[in-house]
């Protein structure tokens, strides 16, 4: 389930494992050790077929390590996509729910917050993110979200065991509204100790609440 959107604009890319890689494209494939790096640029990539996949072998993960995050060099479940299009190349990771919140919750919410804070931000996170898969925003790319506050924060903040125990703990628990929809839950990372009303939305729901 490609969860982690289109990395866009981006001219090179290096990945590596800790565990080594394996680098798929046209229907070949090829296994790198733990000590190898590749590297990727709009050049290159063409030799590819302008599109490759790598998965990382032996239960290890993929660190980009042309990119920094808060914690500096951001490490990846799941699997890598790039791809070159007009204006650069394209990454998507492709992860499964679980994968995608543990690192969306700590993003979002600091890990030292109570458990039951942690766990009702992990039901409100997975809510938004099945909420992205029926909009299908990123479909041209085979993604759903972006990483930033575009949509949810992700990877910015490595994995802490509080926040993963919370995702664990609340495993496919949604909400869902009283005509059985899912529900719509927008929140925010920092309020400065002041909440705000649905006015700031700007709609006509909101105006009626004057």
């Amino acid at each position: 389930m490609p969860l982690r959107p289109p990395a866009t604009g981006i001219k090179k890319v290096t990945v590596g494992s800790d565990k080594g890689m394996i680098i798929s494209f046209n229907g070949q494939s090829s296994e790198l050790s733990q000590d190898d790096s590749v590297t990727y640029d709009m050049n290159n990539i063409a030799d590819y077929g302008g599109r490759i996949t790598i998965s990382p072998a032996n239960g290890g993960s993929l660190a980009i390590k042309s990119i920094k995050r808060g914690y500096g060099t951001p490490v990846y479940n799941g699997s890598l996509e790039i791809s070159s299009r007009e204006k650069g190349l394209i990454i998507i990771n492709e992860v499964t729910m679980n994968e995608y919140l543990y690192s969306v919750v700590p993003s979002e919410m600091p890990s030292t917050y109570e458990k039951e804070a942690l766990k009702a931000q992990a039901v409100c996170a997975r809510t938004y993110a099945y909420r992205q898969i029926q909009g299908n925003a990123y479909g041209q790319y085979g993604a759903h979200v972006d990483d930033s506050t575009s949509y949810q924060v992700y990877n910015n903040i490595t994995e802490a065991d509080s926040t993963t125990t919370a995702v664990k703990e609340t495993y496919g628990q949604l909400l869902f509204t009283a005509g059985g929809e899912l529900a719509q839950t927008f929140y925010y990372s920092t309020s400065c100790g002041v909440g705000s009303d649905a006015t700031v939305w700007k709609t006509q729901a909101a105006e009626e609440i004057d």
